[in-house]
């Protein structure tokens, strides 16, 4: 496919998923984000009867994937509940040999070669037949919910009943980059604040006291009006995703020829952008590898390149959820932070991450849990 013809695609694509991020759909999704953060307090709670040390990853990472499919495709999966996911696992597995692929001599072949005729792309085609599998499920499901509200794949359906240029196979697509992006990345930066929350024990009180300025001795659940109010909570949301940005690169293939002082970079050139470098550059972060929240309130932030900060990607090709992942993250983190307090054993210091496609904790996260 050549660069325009892709960069059309993109378009088309772009132009067909917006409508689904509409501020007022965004702000109807949090019942679906606090009816299942109450299912996560819950699964913890019965977990502290026999440990206070618990391995909240994995029951984040599930608590995500019950939302996407609930507020995007209108099912409910219950994995939490029914915590054996063979999804969970597989995207593991598809991202842990994506980046072997990455950094062997097995990304010199074509894909053809690769998943027909070795023995690690069969594996690796394997796994990935899974989550479309996994997507075929959720679209068929979608079919006995006719009444349900499901503006993302409402929104492809009727596009394709319209007569747009939308196969099956493109619908399927859209649908397994929505469920991976959409529970990935965001379970994982969740993972990281918690961390930065346990490692922090100031700034986990200071965030605690805002929440409870804003919800008082009320057990109401958080409503989009509240967020503008969590400051504290955004400035310490951006500095962990600062510090543990989800996605720790990407990659983007050059269409017009891009001089950079002595370098002259060619139409076709593919650039990786190093997010995690840029996070940590000190020329633009002093004292990058501390955590501190300050750096992101207003006078701190005042001159600062708007590409200094990007976890979500910028320009035309940003992440078109991002507010979808703050929305929800948000809403998570206040469910949990009012519940709970949480610490971490000097023995897991530090936790290591892995630089796969996501940014994840390598050996999951194991923090100390208590109720507030």
């Amino acid at each position: 496919m050549s660069n325009g013809s892709r960069s059309e695609k993109w378009k088309k694509d772009r132009r067909l998923v917006t409508p689904a991020f509409h501020f007022q759909i965004l702000g109807d999704f949090f019942d679906v984000f606090n009816r299942n953060a109450a299912i996560l307090i819950d699964q913890i709670v019965n977990r502290l009867v026999d440990n206070k040390e618990i391995d909240v990853f994995p029951m984040i990472s599930r608590c995500t994937l019950d939302i996407i499919s609930e507020a995007a495709m209108g099912i409910k999966i219950n994995t939490q509940i029914d915590s054996d996911s063979e999804y969970i696992k597989a995207v593991d597995r598809v991202q842990e040999m994506t980046r072997a692929r990455f950094y062997s001599a097995y990304g010199l072949l074509p894909d053809w070669i690769y998943f027909l005729l070795t023995r690690n792309g069969r594996k690796h085609r394997k796994y990935i037949q899974i989550l479309h599998a996994f997507s075929m499920k959720v679209n068929f499901l979608t079919l006995f919910f006719i009444g349900k509200r499901r503006p993302f794949l409402d929104l492809l359906l009727e596009t394709a009943r319209e007569g747009a240029d939308l196969s099956e196979a493109d619908i399927l697509s859209q649908v397994d980059n929505f469920m991976f992006a959409g529970h990935d990345t965001t379970s994982t930066a969740i993972t990281w604040f918690l961390y930065c929350m346990a490692t922090h024990q100031e700034d986990q009180e200071r965030v605690y006291e805002e929440i409870q300025e804003c919800f008082g001795d009320s057990d109401r659940p958080c409503a989009l009006e509240d967020l503008h109010k969590l400051k504290y909570l955004e400035c310490c949301m951006k500095e962990s995703i600062r510090l543990h940005p989800s996605v720790a690169n990407f990659r983007r293939q050059i269409s017009e020829q891009v001089q950079l002082d002595d370098y002259t970079i060619p139409v076709g050139a593919s650039i990786s952008v190093q997010i995690y470098a840029l996070h940590h550059n000190e020329e633009v972060f002093t004292d990058p590898s501390s955590f501190k929240p300050e750096r992101f309130q207003f006078e701190q932030s005042i001159g600062r390149h708007p590409f200094a900060f990007i976890p979500f990607s910028a320009g035309p090709r940003n992440c078109i959820g991002q507010k979808y992942a703050v929305y929800e993250e948000k809403a998570i983190l206040v469910a949990l932070l009012r519940k709970f307090h949480f610490a971490i054993d000097a023995r897991h210091l530090p936790i290591k991450e892995t630089h796969g496609i996501i940014m994840k904790p390598a050996n999951g996260m194991p923090l100390s849990i208590t109720l507030r």
